[in-house]
């Protein structure tokens, strides 16, 4: 790459870059440099961050780790930033086939969310957040039915103890 780019330099038509030269210049020097690049942008703003782990072929684990900052939180602000990084990466919008998200109005709201901007580009579907949703419908079905007070118990109980073997124990019998 450097010699396609550089074809005229005598310097670099003897560099030889190999995969462990590269890995390492990829993590002592551009990561670095974008990592600080990044965080003096975002500075002490909000920003959003998307993990995944996953195994590769040689069945080592690996984490991607992508922090995605908007300048506003509103839809027209998310839809925009999405936009940029698409075309940045040369992505056509509208082969965009399906979104997940969490229920958040911004998202799924009624008129102005992201998914029916994102749907004016192309035909889209969405696939809602599972547990989110299940969240909500238990959450809404015991403010129905449940003091407030009881609901936060019910809720929150296993979070409480769900790391702690000894109080699980003793709770247990509680619920059976």
């Amino acid at each position: 790459l450097c010699k396609n780019y550089m074809s005229d330099s005598d310097i670099m038509s003897k560099v030889k870059l190999h995969r462990t030269k590269c890995v390492n210049i990829v993590r002592n020097v551009l990561a670095p440099y974008f990592d600080g690049d990044l965080i003096s942008y975002i500075g002490d703003r909000k920003f959003s961050l998307l993990l995944n782990e996953s195994n590769d072929i040689s069945i080592n684990k690996l984490l991607g780790i992508v922090i995605i900052y908007y300048k506003t939180c509103d839809a027209d602000g998310i839809v925009d930033a999405l936009k940029i990084e698409l075309e940045k990466k040369e992505l056509d919008i509208k082969k965009l086939l399906a979104i997940g998200t969490d229920n958040a109005r911004v998202m799924i709201g009624v008129n102005n969310d992201v998914f029916q901007k994102l749907k004016e580009a192309s035909s889209l579907l969405l696939f809602r957040c599972v547990c989110h949703s299940l969240q909500l419908t238990v959450s809404h079905t015991c403010a129905e039915c449940l003091p407030i007070n009881l609901e936060f118990l019910v809720s929150k109980t296993y979070k409480w103890f769900f790391n702690k073997t000894k109080c699980l124990q003793t709770i247990l019998p509680c619920y059976q």
